[in-house]
């Protein structure tokens, strides 16, 4: 089974040659790797033409790059790395491994972080957490995803939103897909960036919420209407301080769900930092909303 990799890339000349040396590395060899590069600045094509990727350069978001890529593979199989992921040595392999034995068509792995990094931590734990498990599930981000072509070409491509991949699995999935996490296959996630630049992202992927609340409305109500009370009770706390201690007790939420993996007064300060991460990304999809 031919297997096309296919990597957006745009200025990610600080990750992409550990993420390309990672898929040189794997016990399943993928017959191309495609690199999508939006005229990057720095050093990051010369890295790819290192490691002999076929290279497409051409003006993209994240979801133009992607489709950009599926069109010129000629794999059967399309499998999705992010730039500041490295692979697991048997990523590939996992990926594919339910494909030939169970006849899947559509395969995620899991997300891991550097737990020494707080901004991995921050912004990544809850991911590391949520995609640990194995089975089908209803949706995933697309750092780790294996793909057959039949699927595009039943569903299409990615559309142009914020959030793209999240609706391209619900998309999937109405169309008959389902959707099985392979754990053994897993990258970890880099952060090559600040705890500000993080905030600033988070808030930015915030903004596709709105597309996916209002075209997903029964699958996203349960998460708007949470969102939708903190910010409330965040609003009120600045007239009535004692709400304070209820808009921040997710402090505690997040120290527990932390304290498996982070230890002493870390814990506390990263915990806190995750809790006013919700609280951001929540303010952002709702002054984004109109």
């Amino acid at each position: 089974m031919k297997v096309s990799v296919v990597i957006p890339t745009f200025n990610s000349g600080k990750t992409l040659e550990k993420c390309l040396k990672s898929l040189r590395s794997q016990t399943l060899k993928p017959s191309e790797i495609i690199v999508v590069d939006s005229f990057s600045k720095d050093n990051t094509v010369s890295i790819a033409k290192k490691y002999n990727c076929k290279i497409i350069q051409k003006k993209s978001n994240i979801a133009q790059a992607r489709n950009l890529g599926v069109k010129a593979a000629k794999g059967e199989v399309i499998v999705f790395i992010d730039s500041d992921c490295v692979a697991g040595k048997r990523t590939l392999e996992e990926l594919i491994r339910p494909m030939t034995e169970n006849y899947e068509k559509f395969v995620v792995g899991s997300i891991r972080i550097n737990k020494k990094d707080d901004v991995a931590v921050v912004f990544g734990l809850n991911w590391e957490l949520q995609t640990s498990a194995e089975g089908y599930v209803n949706t995933s981000a697309t750092a780790c995803v294996a793909i057959k072509d039949e699927v595009f070409k039943k569903v299409g491509l990615f559309r142009n939103v914020i959030s793209e991949d999240i609706d391209f699995c619900l998309r999937a999935r109405k169309k008959g897909f389902r959707i099985y996490r392979n754990p053994k296959a897993y990258v970890i996630h880099l952060y090559p960036y600040g705890m500000l630049k993080a905030f600033k992202k988070w808030w930015k992927y915030a903004k596709g919420y709105r597309y996916l609340f209002l075209k997903y409305p029964n699958l996203f109500y349960k998460a708007i209407f949470i969102r939708g009370l903190y910010l409330l009770m965040a609003t009120g706390s600045i007239f009535k301080p004692s709400l304070l201690i209820a808009v921040f007790s997710p402090t505690v939420y997040y120290s527990l769900k932390f304290s498996k993996y982070i230890k002493g007064t870390r814990l506390f300060k990263l915990a806190f930092l995750a809790n006013l991460k919700f609280l951001v990304h929540s303010a952002s999809i709702f002054l984004n909303w109109s």
